[in-house]
């Protein structure tokens, strides 16, 4: 059993967190490896005037699951078509949420990934298209930290 001394892995994740915030790391998609609990996340990300947006994807096995979870997690607008054409339309948008930057922590990515692998492909894909839109745009910053077991390939991690 390996131990840890306490607030190692809040001090690791605070020190992510501040590459992200001071831009050291670019936007983008990123296994995330931290063990931070997601509300000492989102407390470090609003005290920055960030938002960080915890989407669950325990449950997430299909499409219909997976757009679900990224209405719930983004509070998208109704005009959501739950389709991935107007996912991306509302990841280069999201002014309806506030904030200097944005952080999608998707916990437990894999399970999507296992049941619907075509789907978790074209979702990747969506979210780093989203992401360098925004960067085009000069948009507030994007990044989607992946949490937990699952693909890693063209993924760096964080």
């Amino acid at each position: 059993m390996s131990y840890r001394r306490p607030g190692v892995a809040v001090s690791t994740a605070r020190a992510r967190l501040a590459a992200l915030l001071d831009g050291t790391r670019p936007p983008g998609v990123y296994r995330w490896t931290s063990t931070a609990h997601p509300a000492a996340m989102r407390r470090e990300l609003s005290g920055a005037g960030w938002g960080c947006h915890l989407m669950e994807g325990r449950t997430v096995t299909d499409r219909e699951r997976f757009f679900d979870a990224c209405a719930t997690s983004l509070a998208v607008p109704a005009w959501f078509g739950r389709n991935f054409e107007t996912l991306f339309v509302c990841l280069t948008d999201l002014s309806w949420l506030p904030g200097q930057g944005h952080v999608l922590l998707w916990r437990q990515y894999g399970v999507f990934a296992e049941h619907d692998p075509q789907s978790w492909t074209k979702a990747r894909d969506v979210f780093a298209d989203a992401v360098a839109e925004r960067v085009k745009r000069h948009s507030p910053p994007l990044y989607v930290l992946l949490r937990g077991h699952g693909p890693t390939e063209g993924l760096a991690a964080l």
